[in-house]
């Protein structure tokens, strides 16, 4: 936060700049309090929600931004207003700004004229004016729960920034003996300090280090130096190199005193893949006997698991009409798959739907009702064939379409190639570090931006929009990353079949099974005769492995042969 300036009464200019940056100004918006809350060098967490018109633009006038923050007030008065919901009644809870709780409770709180923290979100438009809409006008007004801790982290840092800012100071340690000089009985672990950034004692060790230095003259000594991380570190002699150039400040202060090892590989709790096996051999000690590893499954939200579950989804998807008349005859959920799902239109389907993180029985049939603007397909004739309300589409690109499409001017569409999606995803994959979290996203857009031959200038506007990616959960599929890779060429059709990938693919197959795949091409490349979505993965996974393809008996490879 950079400046705060008084509109009018009762209201206050608020001017966010970038944490990392303060030439960059993020946001202003008025806030309406009796009294002055914000500071400069508080902490606010701003929520975009952007809006999309019906051609997938965004539209700026409707963009939201949601002020996020818990802070701590006094409550003025606390009055029933006579309405019940259920045994509760309802009592307004006036803070010291003006703002005004709702909170439900059989009996009159007894908080008048005290202390407590509350959560407050707050909705403006782009001008930085409330959205008064809802029963809240705008403006949400909670207590903070013990899972609220993202947020209680927030108050603790905006609180110490906002203190340090004032009286010149760094880290924690002043704050600390600050709060205890007003209050000997004050509790300072997970009350005045909760969880923080390391980067608080990062920086009050740098000052401790500096002044150090002036009367310890051998933290300067590079020779010591060396002696000490050969000491510290005789095994590892990549860590050795690691760090050869850096000083005993880095040595003190992130080799010992905040040391935090990597955690420990959950690599064993992954699914094996029940196709794909290591390349090497490895030998078990007991037996002697060689044996592979099989290769562990795919993560989820990896672009080619996202794109080989959609093709998986357009495969079984049906479209069933309701009721239909055939020969002066009723007929009830009629199959019209394939008079309505043609190989063009399944093309077509795959790119909406590519770019969606979900998708509904609606969503579904406002796209045929489009294509075919004579037959009033919608929910009161026609229906899917899945019980569920929703089906997951590429979450993954959905979200960095979102981080693209909000900055103006910028061709997102050739920023986000294939390639580009997977080196994106590759590394919130595997980047976990904080600090390398940071360099790195900047040379990763840096050079995604040189590979689609985009301008420089939207680097550090991307930077942004992707440094509050929050990471993938642990979920991971049944393939191998190796076995989705050679099934979905045989899944693709149309523009997105290529011939050459089969070919690639089957070159050591045998040449009756490969002619066969290849006629393919004819029907662009959509196997289309097995009604089993399973049984056709596992029948392709024959058809490019030959070893497994040598090992069946007679009877099933003609039934292979057969059915390609």
């Amino acid at each position: 936060m950079r400046e705060v300036n008084k509109l009018e009464e009762d209201a206050y200019q608020i001017i966010l700049v970038d944490n990392n940056n303060e030439e960059v100004e993020l946001f202003k918006y008025k806030e309406e309090t009796k009294i002055a809350i914000t500071k400069v060098g508080d902490l606010k967490e701003v929520e975009i929600i952007s809006k999309y018109d019906d051609e997938g633009t965004i539209d700026f006038k409707k963009t939201e931004y949601i002020i996020n923050e818990v802070r701590e007030f006094i409550i003025t008065d606390v009055r029933n207003t006579g309405r019940k919901i259920k045994e509760n009644f309802i009592f307004e809870v006036e803070l010291e700004t003006g703002w005004v709780k709702e909170q439900q409770s059989k009996f009159t709180p007894k908080w008048k004229d005290s202390k407590r923290d509350f959560i407050i979100k707050t909705k403006y438009d782009e001008n930085g004016i409330r959205i008064p809409k809802g029963a809240d006008k705008g403006r949400n007004i909670n207590i903070p729960k013990e899972e609220d801790w993202t947020l209680m982290k927030l108050k603790t840092e905006t609180s110490l920034t906002s203190f340090n800012t004032k009286n010149n100071t760094k880290g924690i340690a002043s704050y600390v003996y600050y709060n205890l000089l007003q209050n000997p009985r004050q509790k300072i672990k997970a009350d005045l300090i909760t969880v923080i950034e390391r980067d608080y004692y990062r920086e009050e060790l740098d000052l401790i280090y500096k002044n150090q230095e002036r009367f310890h003259p051998e933290l300067g000594n590079r020779d010591l130096y060396e002696q000490a991380i050969q000491l510290l570190y005789p095994n590892n002699l990549n860590h050795q190199k690691t760090i050869k150039d850096l000083d005993f400040n880095h040595l003190i202060k992130e080799d010992i005193l905040l040391y935090q090892r990597d955690l420990k590989s959950k690599k064993s709790l992954i699914a094996n893949c029940i196709y794909e096996k290591e390349n090497f051999e490895r030998t078990d000690e007991k037996t002697g006997k060689k044996y592979k590893n099989p290769l562990k499954a795919i993560h989820k939200a990896n672009p080619l698991y996202q794109e080989f579950r959609l093709w998986q989804f357009i495969k079984r998807l049906k479209i069933i009409k309701k009721e239909e008349i055939v020969n002066e005859e009723i007929k009830l959920n009629v199959d019209v798959t394939s008079q309505l799902l043609t190989n063009e239109l399944k093309e077509d389907l795959y790119a909406f739907l590519n770019d969606k993180e979900n998708v509904t029985e609606k969503d579904i049939l406002g796209f045929l009702n489009k294509k075919y603007k004579d037959l009033d397909i919608s929910t009161e004739n026609y229906k899917w064939n899945f019980t569920s309300e929703k089906e997951p589409c590429n979450p993954t690109r959905y979200n960095f379409i979102l981080r693209t499409k909000r900055i103006k001017g910028f061709d997102y569409r050739t920023f986000l190639t294939s390639e580009n999606e997977y080196n994106l995803w590759h590394f919130f994959y595997s980047v976990k570090k904080k600090d390398e979290f940071n360099k790195g996203l900047n040379n990763v857009i840096s050079r995604l931006l040189d590979k689609t031959g985009l301008p420089k200038e939207f680097q550090s506007e991307l930077v942004k929009n992707f440094s509050s990616f929050g990471g993938y959960t642990n979920d991971y599929g049944t393939y191998s990353e190796k076995a989705i890779k050679k099934m979905l060429p045989f899944l693709r059709l149309g523009k997105y079949w290529n011939s050459d990938d089969i070919e690639n693919i089957l070159s050591k197959s045998n040449q009756e099974i490969k002619q066969k795949v290849l006629d393919k091409e004819e029907i662009n490349g959509e196997v289309k005769t097995f009604k089993d979505f399973g049984f056709l993965v596992r029948v392709i996974w024959f058809m490019v492995d030959t070893r497994k393809l040598e090992k069946c008996s007679f009877g099933n490879r003609l039934m292979i042969l057969i059915i390609t």
